[in-house]
């Protein structure tokens, strides 16, 4: 594993703390300084890590953990060749998370409240691999319309684009940490658990690109330009720059400029040192090369590229073959029926990530597509309702349940919002979970046709 080679000052070096920034293993008795540490102690340090990251509005220890993930273990995690398609451990439960954008304190609340298979909480049943979590992705951009309307796009308006793109934009840091907090969240889960999934959703395009299969992130501004995904960027890109500023001396981007502005008289009478020239001038240029030999330095350009390198290995598809009910997942139901073989799916081409991550709705054709799906997916074209259903208890903690004449075969997407926060259509085939302010969980037990239902809204 690669040294993330973090040194910025002592807050962000604690912070970056390699205690437990390897894959878990509960049954390794040593941490990574060779000291003994029981089971529950490491469970106790990864716990306060995910609440530390759930909670803070420090962007430094984001955007550090951020790092050290991209980093170290993107390639670990995702090795090339690995494909869109997940497969999941058929004997094991399955909990299924709609889309989350931003919900830190509910992920929170998932993961340390609830109790939905016996008394312990889903992070105990994690770490003992009783069950399994499948995120439906869209971490990104919180889905609070007033915020955006009325503050973010304002603040955006006048502090990025009309004030010399790197100003103070204090609300949007707070979009940012619970945005990234969140993604740092996941990947703290990513780490730690090999039974805690995450599937790519049309949000997770920090970067705001058209290309990889991805559209420009518009949802309440309809400007392409300028809706959400272009805000958010602004935000990463000013809070990166700015903290750079900062480490070379320059306190804000106004003395930046007047730097700079000094710098081009200096420049007209050769009177400037190659120092001086590249502190100034190669920021302004955006060639940030020669900073990274600086340690503790975040490169803006290195940092996109690190996270869209995360991004475009993520999954596309999941699929879970239970005894009595077999699910298909994906971020959103499907767009066309793109897919040949199971090969098409691994191939995550832009039109694959496409059609699995934007479709904006379902129509007449949906049931074809997810017919088609199953058939690839299954190898058969066949969905039985015949099947007799023991539903057995309740889980604890679910307000309802879907069981009466429930297909063998399920697709779950989210994408979409149902009002509710659960939609059932296509002959019970199709299951839709999204509702904004509000995590829909699924749990899907291997031996049962049925699943029930949780809004965590509180």
């Amino acid at each position: 594993m690669k040294n993330s080679n973090c040194s910025p000052d002592a807050a962000e070096e604690a912070y970056c703390d390699t205690g437990i920034n390897l894959p878990f293993d509960a049954n390794a008795p040593f941490d990574t300084n060779g000291r003994i540490r029981s089971r529950k102690n490491r469970l106790d340090k990864l716990k306060g890590k995910l609440k530390e990251l759930g909670e803070t509005y420090n962007l430094s220890k984001i955007f550090w953990f951020i790092k050290g993930f991209i980093d170290n273990d993107v390639d670990i995690m995702y090795p090339n060749g690995e494909g869109g398609l997940l497969i999941l451990d058929k004997h094991v439960p399955l909990l299924i998370i709609s889309d989350s954008h931003g919900l830190r304190r509910k992920l929170l609340d998932f993961l340390f409240e609830k109790k939905y298979i016996g008394e312990k909480t889903d992070f105990q049943l994690l770490a003992e691999g009783a069950i399994q979590v499948v995120m439906l992705g869209d971490a990104l951009h919180t889905e609070n319309k007033a915020l955006w309307t009325n503050c973010l796009i304002d603040e955006y308006m006048k502090q990025y684009v009309n004030h010399g793109f790197y100003g103070e934009m204090p609300n949007i840091e707070r979009e940012m940490a619970d945005s990234l907090g969140l993604v740092a969240m996941v990947m703290c889960m990513l780490r730690h658990f090999p039974n805690f999934h995450y599937l790519k959703g049309n949000h997770d395009n920090l970067r705001n690109t058209t290309e990889d299969g991805n559209l420009k992130v518009v949802k309440y501004l309809g400007h392409q330009d300028h809706g959400e995904g272009a805000i958010l960027r602004a935000g990463v890109e000013s809070w990166l720059i700015r903290r750079r500023l900062r480490q070379v001396g320059i306190r804000s981007w106004e003395t930046f400029l007047d730097e700079y502005d000094k710098l081009h008289d200096r420049l007209a009478h050769n009177n400037y040192s190659p120092d001086e020239y590249f502190k100034i001038y190669g920021l302004w240029m955006e060639d940030f090369e020669y900073l990274k030999a600086h340690p503790g330095w975040i490169c803006y350009n290195a940092f996109f590229a690190g996270y869209s390198n995360w991004e475009n290995r993520l999954p596309i598809m999941a699929v879970y073959e239970g005894e009595l009910l077999r699910v298909v997942m994906s971020h959103a139901p499907p767009g066309e029926a793109v897919i040949d073989d199971v090969q098409t799916i691994r191939s995550r081409s832009d039109k694959i990530v496409f059609n699995f991550t934007w479709p904006n709705g379902v129509n007449e054709r949906s049931g074809l597509y997810v017919s088609r799906i199953f058939e690839v997916v299954f190898k058969d074209n066949a969905y039985r309702d015949n099947v007799s259903n023991d539903n057995g208890p309740v889980a604890g903690g679910f307000f309802g349940r879907f069981s009466d004449k429930l297909p063998d075969k399920l697709y779950v997407a989210g994408h979409i919002n149902t009002g509710d926060g659960v939609l059932v259509v296509d002959e019970k085939r199709l299951v839709m979970i999204h509702k904004p302010g509000v995590l829909v969980v699924l749990l899907i037990y291997p031996d049962q046709r049925l699943f029930s239902v949780d809004l965590i809204s509180s």
